[in-house]
């Protein structure tokens, strides 16, 4: 890239390219003029304003030209003697509004340019294009709407007091719209002050706006029919402080005009308590701060609770006590209903136990009727076995071959004879032990199911009792 000079350009760094621009500025002499604004008495006998060049105006675009001025204590004394011997005084000079015309040098500080006063003109007059233009926009206000009383309160008594509240009933307060620019620090600061007291609005809605735009008032009138919408009762529009250029959005008769018409409370807190807008005269309340603003919101709903908050409170308070004795009532009841129907359980367990153990004894009783009549079966059996070997022996031996002989026989029939009594003897032996159960338990012990279904189709006295040893737990206490 080449200059348009056709000479390639030097690449230096940004600190020489600094280095050069102060050496060609610095240290340079001259009379500048233009209207002071905020003006501020330091400390060491110093001074320190701004020296503003406008082009244009407020409402269709303007230019600020600001030069940061300084003067020192040595400076101060020797312009505070020249202004007197002239009738006047330097702190009548450095007002907001007083053109001047000043003597200094220039002078970078902080990578800033600077102008090191050391004279003041003494012909200056209060008559700066951005004082006059407030002052027009003001009266043109105040004609418009005579009846906004704030408009002509002087600036001093313009702010509220933090302590003074909110001129709006508490009930009002519920739901507020906050407006501010993105990242300002007011923002910030009525977040940290609403959060840490006890009477925050119940919703805080904030809402971003940028005041350098050509549309910002456009936006704000969108946020404040947003607001209205959604039932809010309140708008703050809040700025941190800042360079007093950020105000001159604020003394806009658009802006004005568009707070005093919404339709909505608007309350202003821009952060500079000795600098009354023209917004700030258009809103219901200004306040100097927004740490302020935070202060009356919070003392309005604490000292101005309407009867409608007392209602409301003893409303909630006694809805709560017939919603806690409803809920005592349903759990009396319920403890009335789980009563009868542990109740009934119990009594339903009671039958189903009774039942099962009249069941089991009905299978208990049958199994031994039957496990008997087998047995009565099998010592007929064995007794007409006998009684046809002792009549029929001799046929018995020959079905064998064996030789029927008298000796043989007679054997025959005895041994009949003693079998039949010794197995009809322990058939009655068994018999008589047909209700007691097994001395010993089995190594497998059946299921309920398995029981039952066993118990059903038992033919044997020893099944029988192996059966009585494992009767199931429910009807086992009343086995006999």
């Amino acid at each position: 890239m080449t200059s348009s000079t056709g000479l390639k350009p030097e690449t230096i760094s940004a600190r020489k390219l600094s280095q050069r621009i102060e050496a060609s500025c610095a240290k340079q002499l001259y009379w500048v003029t233009g209207e002071c604004k905020n003006a501020v008495e330091g400390r060491g006998n110093t001074w320190t304003f701004d020296l503003v060049s406008r082009e244009g105006n407020l409402e269709a675009g303007e230019r600020l030209s600001i030069i940061p001025c300084k003067i020192w204590g040595s400076d101060v004394t020797r312009i505070e003697k020249y202004l007197k011997s002239q009738g006047s005084t330097l702190s009548a000079a450095l007002v907001d509004g007083m053109s001047l015309e000043v003597r200094g040098e220039t002078d970078f500080w902080a990578n800033s340019l600077r102008l090191r006063v050391s004279g003041i003109g003494s012909g200056f007059r209060r008559t700066g294009a951005m004082l006059g233009e407030q002052k027009q926009t003001l009266d043109e206000f105040v004609k418009s709407h005579p009846e906004c009383k704030r408009a002509v309160v002087p600036n001093g008594q313009v702010h509220r007091k933090a302590k003074q509240g909110v001129p709006l009933p508490a009930v009002m307060l519920e739901a507020v719209t906050v407006v501010s620019p993105q990242h300002s620090q007011g923002k910030n600061d009525l977040w940290f002050e609403l959060g840490d007291r006890g009477n925050k609005p119940e919703i805080v809605d904030y809402k971003s706006i940028n005041w350098y735009q050509a549309n910002a008032c456009v936006r704000f009138s969108e946020i404040l029919q947003a607001a209205k919408q959604n039932g809010h009762g309140m708008v703050a529009l809040v700025r941190g402080g800042g360079h007093w250029s950020g105000m001159r959005a604020f003394h806009s008769r658009q802006l004005a005009e568009i707070i005093f018409t919404a339709g909505i409370p608007v309350v202003t807190a821009v952060g500079h308590a000795d600098d009354v807008s023209l917004a700030d005269r258009a809103a219901l309340a200004s306040f100097g701060t927004p740490s302020a603003l935070a202060g009356a919101i919070d003392q309005t709903r604490k000292n101005q609770k309407s009867e409608f908050f007392k209602t409301r409170d003893q409303r909630m308070a006694a809805s709560k006590q017939e919603e806690q004795v409803q809920a005592e009532r349903q759990i009396k009841d319920l403890k009335a209903e789980l009563a009868e129907a542990t109740s009934n359980l119990i009594a339903m367990r009671q039958h189903m136990a009774a039942s099962e153990t009249q069941h089991v004894q009905t299978l208990l009783d049958m199994a031994r009727r039957r496990v008997k009549g087998y047995s009565r079966l099998a010592t007929g059996l064995v007794v007409g076995l006998a009684v046809s070997v002792l009549f029929g022996a001799s046929g018995w031996l020959e079905f064998f071959g064996v030789d029927p002989t008298p000796r043989t026989v007679l054997a025959t029939q005895g041994i009949a004879l003693i079998a039949a009594w010794v197995i009809s003897w322990r058939l009655d032996i068994a018999r008589g032990k047909l209700r007691r159960p097994a001395p010993r338990p089995m190594r497998v012990p059946p299921t309920t199911t398995e029981w039952m279904a066993s118990i059903k189709r038992v033919r044997t006295i020893r099944r029988l009792r192996n059966l009585q040893r494992h009767v199931p737990a429910e009807t086992a206490s009343s086995e006999v």
